[in-house]
């Protein structure tokens, strides 16, 4: 029967009224009750949940008895205001509804917290949310399919559309929801508690399901089908008006087996002591793979557990599961437990960040483990031991201890990872041993890290970045071990390094021998330590290792250093590494590293890609099982080897197959040899290398010694000053070039081919060449033997030949002098070849000939022979101080000077054999050669100033005889040409340039027959065949001759003397006939002046003659003195004009 209380408070159906009293609810100011959240809280009886009005949805209402309330709902989803809800000790409310997944809505509005002391059943799921708080008394018990209880809100309108987007009201603050009585959720379901505060002191168990304990002001909750729940929350607390120390405790009880448990606030910074705090006891077993998920999240402050936290496997057939704490800080005190242990392997547990601080997981900032807390991911059975990650993006520091052990069956070690980015205090124990298979490893990841002597005072105080040689010790023997440097910050302001030291103090970056020698770190399992440094490594003291290594798999070390992976770094061994037993393996990065190597040890270096440097100060030995090669490599770099002591028994490595260029051995300072035996294989003294590029002496003698196959693709540098040392390729094949410079340097001598196989071998890159014996001599003060061709540089060079080279010597390209010394062309015992330089060149190599009469046959462009000397490319041609001739073939040309040298002696030019065109230039093309013979037509000799033409094409020039040459040329200065009685020229005459004064001379006063000198035509017809240019003076016939020479073509004539004047700027001696042009001509006669034979005006209208300055009588005869002159002046008195026919007097002797 319903009470009338409930009559009244029901509505039945859609819920479209709602009575006046519940709409002040949403307004008025909430009383938030202290005693809500404390121990002390006094329970009042009052009497169950009051004033229930059905406001969406259809359900009823009902009060079956006075100690219990039914509410019946009748669709999926139901919302009921309530002015109060609270359930006193003796009292029960029952939710009866559709199914599993219906919904009930309890909107409380109350000004107190809601008080639950007595019983709730529902099998669906419902929402108490009150804004004042909720309190669930030590003698509730809640059975429902899922709860939750919040002081958030949620409205009409989001709930009727499915959206659970719960959130706090603007003027509610520190509400607090809080268990301690039982909470047991449907399996499958969930129990999420959440507020400003949420406390479970009691106990909550969602077998199958989920818990969540959350503070925030917002949250989103999204029932999904599978029962579990998609749960996040937004809105961080703000404040915290009751002082509340934590915003989500469990100091009691949770068991979520097969599913998962979530501890997760939202807090602003310094709201709260702890913004997650475990105390009590949650557990979330796997269970046949399902659940097993415990998270701890908190932001705004820190994360505390110091209570139990187990996910592990539930069945024989179950891995571990998954156990997260995270925070802005993270601790975990000396009570704390974590386990995700499982049968057939373990699970996973991250505390402060994910692995190497990856991934989107939240990252503390400082992360402490304190001495006695425990985490664990065993692999109980088979399988391999889990993951553990402690990890701070600032400082870890840790006591405690782990483990991840593999099977007792089958399995090996898990994988921890103890790191914090900057700065890392570690003196806990990892344990990742393994029964049936291999022991874990142990990853350490701070910015720098410092591996310390437990005897000493500052060590002991376990300062960050810190490990004692003890604690290092013992943890090898249960894992291997990798130290990981990473960052730029450390202590002392250093970074990236790891050290070896005894006291961590000492001021980092200058570490010396002896700074480390008290640490000692041994151990006996089959585990190895890794160094990753970012920048450099020390090492010193001593390493221990009686077992196998477990790093790499296939060649495994006790001990493996990678340094310089963040740049150049540099490692320095001063470390006694004897007692390692399967030795080390020491590793540069990507750029220029530095290996110092001053203990003995057994094992490889590797320099990677870099420019690497490897300083050996002491033996590095091959030892151990057969697989240790003792092999110091330099991998892809420019790599340099210092053997700084004696020989000694290890493999060098320079780099990769394909490099060419770059590695460097340097070998010691003691008298040694180098053995070649394959291409940068070999060895030095008992030191074995190979892939490498250059080798480089001491500072005393060295021998480097080639075989068969032997080559270096580098230099070859004998360093030393003022030492004998030897490179000697006489046991290669051949053929074989080698420069010096490039191939080979500071080596006193150089052997190449034996005498059968010289014409095989070149030395190159010289400059200064001297030829004492055949194949044999000097370049740049280097002795070389057996080396039959010879190659200079593109920089100019000189050979001198005192004995015969039986290749090719070749300038390459400079301007270069070959010298053949006293008797060479005649011991020649067979022909050598001279290249003097590129095909391109036009000037620069010289060829120099002996002291004795010679023949130098050109038969190409700078090439030719001298004796049994071939040459090619040659641009000059010297010879000796006895009798030369250059004898050119018919393609034979010098684009230099052909040069006799020698004074006095008979040296000759043959051109005779060239079909021509071709110009001779005296001083360019030749100099110092007696006799010059051309090829008559189409030759032209230039250059000369004194010219004598004796017979055709044949003469004298400045001293020199010329036979057969067609044309001359003068030069820019004043030039004679003068011509004997026989003398021609078949071609042209030039004087090649004007000047005013006598200039250039045109003299053929010899030539009795007489000549006319055509100005016009630039003929002079009998002497020169062709024309003449650029002569300002004319000679005609001596006194007895002048009427046969006549000057024609000027039109301004100046007689000044007998038969002598100038002509349009040009000079004239001795011609007795004048001849003008077709245009108006005029013949003046000076005083003195005089003319023999005619004057001819030869055409134009006003040609005049005039006469009028002579001071001696003058007769002008028509027809024999003048002719075709219209006007003649002369001088009155004493003056005769005869021959005459028809005068016509006009004026006073006109």
């Amino acid at each position: 029967m319903k009470t009338d209380m409930m009559a009244i408070g029901r509505t039945v159906g859609g819920g479209q009224s709602r009575p006046t009293h519940g709409q002040r609810f949403w307004g008025y100011t909430r009383k938030i009750l202290v005693t809500a959240i404390t121990a002390t809280y006094t329970v009042v009886a009052l009497g169950g949940p009051q004033d229930g009005q059905v406001v969406s949805g259809q359900g009823d209402i009902n009060l079956t008895r006075s100690d219990t309330t039914v509410i019946s709902q009748f669709t999926d989803q139901l919302a009921i205001d309530w002015s109060s809800f609270n359930v006193a000790a003796n009292e029960r409310v029952i939710f009866q509804q559709p199914s599993s997944s219906a919904t009930a809505l309890n909107r409380i509005f109350d000004q107190n917290p809601s008080q639950i002391f007595g019983a709730i059943d529902a099998n669906g799921r419902i929402l108490l949310l009150n804004p004042n708080g909720i309190l669930f008394g030590k003698s509730a018990r809640i059975n429902i399919q899922s709860l939750v209880a919040s002081s958030l809100q949620l409205s009409l309108e989001d709930f009727k559309s499915g959206k659970y987007d719960l959130r706090a009201l603007a003027d509610s603050h520190g509400a607090a929801i809080i268990n301690r009585g039982e909470i047991t959720a449907a399996a499958g379901g969930s129990v999420s508690l959440i507020g400003d505060s949420v406390a479970n002191e009691g106990l909550i168990v969602a077998e199958y399901g989920q818990v969540n304990l959350a503070a925030g002001r917002q949250a989103t909750l999204d029932f999904r089908g599978d029962g579990l729940m998609f749960f996040a929350v937004g809105e961080a607390v703000t404040d915290n008006p009751e002082d509340v120390k934590d915003a989500v405790l469990n100091q009691g009880q949770i068991l979520a087996d097969g599913g998962q448990v979530l501890l997760t606030a939202n807090s602003a910074e310094n709201v709260f002591s702890s913004v997650v705090n475990n105390e009590g006891s949650i557990r979330a077993q796997r269970i046949d793979t399902t659940g097993g998920v415990i998270r701890l999240v908190g932001t705004g402050g820190t994360t505390v557990n110091s209570g139990e936290l187990v996910a592990q496997g539930a069945t024989p057939k179950d891995t571990g599961g998954s156990i997260d704490v995270l925070g802005d800080s993270v601790s975990l005190t000396d009570t704390a437990m974590l386990d995700a242990s499982g049968a057939t392997g373990g699970g996973e547990v991250r505390i402060g960040g994910d692995y190497r601080g990856g991934g989107d997981l939240q990252r503390a900032e400082f992360t402490d483990i304190a001495a006695g807390a425990t985490i664990a991911a065993d692999a109980q059975v088979n399988g391999d031991g889990g993951q553990v990650v402690v990890w701070a993006d600032d400082t870890t520091t840790f006591a405690g201890s782990i483990s991840a052990r593999g099977g007792t069956d089958s399995g090996a070690g898990g994988l921890v990872e103890v790191s914090g980015k900057e700065h890392l205090a570690y003196r806990g124990t990892a344990d990742l041993r393994a029964e049936e298979g291999a022991y874990g490893t142990l990853l350490l990841d701070p910015g720098i890290f410092v591996v310390c002597d437990a005897g000493n005072a500052t060590c002991a105080g376990a300062p960050a970045d810190t490990i004692s040689d003890t604690i290092l010790s013992g943890q090898l023997d249960m894992a291997s071990v990798t130290l990981t440097t990473t960052t730029t910050v450390g202590a002392n302001g250093a970074g990236d390094h790891i050290y070896f030291l005894d006291d961590p103090t000492l001021p980092l970056g200058v570490p010396t021998n002896g700074d480390g020698a008290n640490v000692n770190v041994s151990w006996t399992a089959d585990t190895t330590l890794i160094l990753n440094a970012g920048a450099d490594v020390f090492l010193d003291g001593s390493l221990t290792a009686t077992g196998a290594g477990d790093t790499p798999v296939t060649t495994p070390f006790n001990l493996v250093v990678n340094f310089g992976t963040l740049g150049a770094g540099t490692i320095d061994v001063f470390a006694n590494l004897a007692g390692l037993s399967v030795g080390a393996s020491l590793n540069g990065g990507a750029n220029a590293d530095t290996f110092n190597i001053n203990s003995a040890f057994s094992g490889v270096a590797n320099g990677g890609l870099g420019d690497d440097t490897f300083n050996l100060a002491a033996a590095v030995t091959a030892g151990g099982p057969a697989w240790v090669t003792g092999n110091l490599s330099g991998e892809g770099g420019n790599d340099t080897f210092n053997l700084l002591t004696g020989g000694t028994a290890v493999s060098l490595i320079g780099g990769t197959t394909a490099e060419t260029t770059g590695d460097v051995l340097v070998g010691n300072n003691v008298n040694q040899t180098w053995s070649i035996t394959g291409a940068g294989v070999g060895t030095v003294g008992a030191q074995a290398f190979s892939e490498m590029e250059n080798l480089t002496g001491g500072t005393a003698n060295d021998a480097f010694i080639f075989g068969a196959a032997g080559t270096v693709a580098g230099l070859v540098n004998g360093a030393g000053a003022g030492d004998a040392d030897e490179a000697n390729w006489s046991a290669v094949a051949g053929p074989l070039t080698v420069t010096l410079g490039t191939n080979v340097s500071n080596v006193e001598t150089l052997t190449g081919g034996d005498s059968a196989a010289t014409a095989n071998f070149t030395l190159a890159g010289g400059n200064a060449w001297n030829v004492t014996g055949p194949n044999d001599g000097t370049v740049d003060t280097i002795n070389f033997v057996d080396f039959g061709n010879l190659t200079g540089t593109a920089a100019g060079n000189a050979f001198t030949f005192n004995d015969n080279v039986t290749g090719t010597v070749s300038g390459l390209g400079g301007d270069d002098t070959f010298t053949l010394a006293t008797g060479t062309t005649n011991t020649v015992a067979a022909a050598a070849n001279i290249l003097g330089g590129t095909t391109g060149e036009t000037t620069g190599d010289v060829l120099i000939g002996d002291n004795v009469n010679q023949t130098f046959s050109i038969t190409g462009a700078g090439m030719g022979s001298v004796g049994f000397q071939n040459f090619d490319e040659v641009e000059n041609l010297t010879g000796g101080t006895a009798n030369d001739a250059f004898i050119f073939g018919a393609t034979g040309t010098m684009t230099g000077l052909v040069n006799g040298a020698g004074a006095g002696d008979a040296d000759e030019a043959n051109w005779s054999a060239v079909a021509g065109p071709l110009t001779v230039t005296l001083g360019t093309s030749v100099a110092n050669v007696e006799t010059l013979t051309g090829g008559n037509a189409g030759f032209t000799l230039a250059g000369g100033t004194a010219w004598n033409v004796t017979g055709p094409n044949d003469g004298t020039v400045d001293g020199v005889n010329f036979v057969d040459f067609a044309n001359l040329t003068g030069t820019a200065g004043d030039d004679s040409f003068t011509f004997a009685a026989a003398g021609t020229i078949t071609g042209n005459v030039a004087g090649l340039a004007q000047v005013l004064a006598a200039g250039d001379v045109l003299d053929i006063s010899a030539i009795a027959a007489g000549v006319l000198v055509d100005l016009g035509a630039s003929t002079a017809a009998g002497p020169i065949g062709g024309t003449f240019a650029g002569i300002e003076t004319f000679t005609g016939g001596d006194a007895a001759a002048t009427t046969a020479f006549t000057l024609a073509g000027g039109a301004d004539f100046d007689i000044t003397g007998a038969n002598d004047g100038t002509v349009d700027t040009l000079n004239f001696t001795n011609f007795g006939n004048l001849t003008g042009t077709a245009g108006d001509d005029a013949f003046d006669f000076a005083a003195a002046g005089t003319l023999s034979g005619l004057i001819d005006g030869l055409g134009g209208l006003a040609d005049t003659a005039n006469w009028s300055l002579a001071t001696a009588p003058v007769t002008v005869t028509l027809g024999t003195s003048v002719v075709n002159v219209e006007t003649l002046t002369g001088g009155n008195a004493g003056f005769t004009l005869a021959n005459g026919s028809d005068f016509d007097i006009t004026g006073a002797n006109d």
